[in-house]
């Protein structure tokens, strides 16, 4: 008999503080400050701008263009965004599925478009990347070697978060996207990169 009372005194008291619990919640100025919070997080409201260093590789030990250069400018829900990355290497690497052909990869440039959404904004860009192609060829007792620039199409999806650090006047930049090459495979790879930005 005393456990149905126990048990009775329990389920009062669980009720008691989950209804107290919902009147804290509930409160206007809780609810004020935290609409406040996340429109301020979320909503953008005029112009931003960040600029910053970007590394882009196809394996974390292995990299075509280590030194890059990312910018982006942003006016309420729209983001315009840049790319600029160089080999700073003249190492030669095999062609894929040809013989005797070799491949020096020199830059890639992109711009794009996208969305702003304050504290992130996610960016498509596109673009081109060139290369010294290079093939030698036996030809009776000759051997030739036959050298040329070539280009092709590259592109970028991204995502930017933005870190306040000064009551959102001024953010740290992460960015983390992924270059696609549908012409030279070994262009692929994961794109990273750090920076520093403003709100107006």
């Amino acid at each position: 008999m005393n456990n149905k009372y126990i048990f009775i005194v329990i389920i009062v008291t669980l009720y008691y503080n989950v209804a107290k619990a919902g009147d804290v919640v509930v409160k206007p100025d809780v609810r004020g400050k935290i609409e406040d919070a996340l429109e301020d997080m979320f909503i953008p409201d005029g112009s931003k701008g960040e600029i910053g260093y970007t590394y882009s590789s196809i394996a974390p030990a292995n990299t075509y263009f280590p030194l890059g250069i990312y910018g982006e400018w942003a006016y309420n829900w729209i983001a315009l965004s840049a790319e600029i990355g160089v080999n700073v290497s003249n190492k030669k690497y095999a062609m894929p599925k040809e013989e005797n052909a070799t491949y020096d990869p020199r830059f890639y440039s992109m711009l794009g478009i996208g969305a702003n959404f304050n504290v992130l904004s996610i960016n498509f860009i596109a673009g081109i990347a060139d290369y010294k192609y290079s093939q030698t060829t036996i030809e009776g007792d000759y051997m030739k070697t036959r050298k040329k620039l070539k280009f092709v199409a590259i592109m970028q999806p991204s995502i930017h978060v933005h870190i306040p650090v000064d009551d959102f006047e001024h953010f740290i930049s992460v960015k983390i996207g992924y270059n696609i090459c549908p012409s030279m495979h070994e262009f692929d790879g994961l794109n990273i990169g750090i920076g520093f930005g403003w709100w107006d």
